[in-house]
């Protein structure tokens, strides 16, 4: 699937979270007191563009967002599955920025890989603390895979050895479980998750 058939699967409803926290920043700065405020706004909302230019443009979105579903995405519509991969796709780049977020201006080094399959390999990375400290950095793995054109796919992110896809199944299934198998309901969850983040950001931008 391309980016473009990601974009068209967003539900209208949906509402696209880096979008439209990059258009609420730079609202924000046509209105900034003081060229340091708005200089400070405009490279938030660059920060949310890029980031989702990135993760649109190498993470896997359908293929993780329907492993997430698990047993669930048999037998599902069409059109639940792919308002799910639309608000799955929203939600997770939320994730990803939010806890990246904690290390800004940390530079990411890259320490090794693993080929798990000929197709299928795990690059390890952590984050280097600039500051003397004694705590020790944060290991990051991304699992690369080949999609069907050839090209290298994120599919996964580990954190400290633990996988973001699967955190996410265990916890999709637990909340279908209760909820009567329902798609829709969990894509007006993940909406809703979405938005306190959106909220969030605009509080912490709100405060610079």
């Amino acid at each position: 699937m391309s980016n473009d058939d990601i974009l068209r699967a967003l539900p209208r409803d949906t509402p696209d979270y880096h979008a439209r926290q990059a258009a609420h920043l730079r609202a924000l700065a046509e209105n900034a007191t003081t060229d340091q405020l708005k200089a400070q706004l405009l490279e938030l909302a660059e920060r949310h563009e890029q980031l989702r230019s990135l993760l649109l443009g190498l993470a896997a979105s359908r293929r993780i967002a329907l492993f997430t579903l698990g047993p669930y995405a048999n037998g599902s519509a069409r059109a639940d599955l792919d308002a799910f991969v639309g608000a799955f796709t929203n939600y997770s780049i939320a994730i990803y920025e939010n806890a990246l977020d904690r290390y800004k201006g940390q530079p990411l080094k890259v320490t090794g890989s693993s080929d798990r399959a000929a197709d299928d390999s795990l690059v390890q990375t952590e984050f280097v603390n600039s500051e003397p400290s004694n705590a020790p950095p944060i290991r990051l793995a991304f699992r690369v895979r080949r999609s069907e054109n050839g090209a290298p796919t994120i599919t996964d992110i580990q954190v400290e050895g633990v996988s973001f896809a699967s955190a996410q199944r265990a916890d999709f299934t637990a909340y279908l479980q209760q909820h009567n198998g329902s798609i829709p309901d969990l894509v007006r969850n993940l909406t809703s998750l979405s938005e306190k983040f959106a909220r969030k950001g605009e509080a912490l931008s709100a405060g610079n």
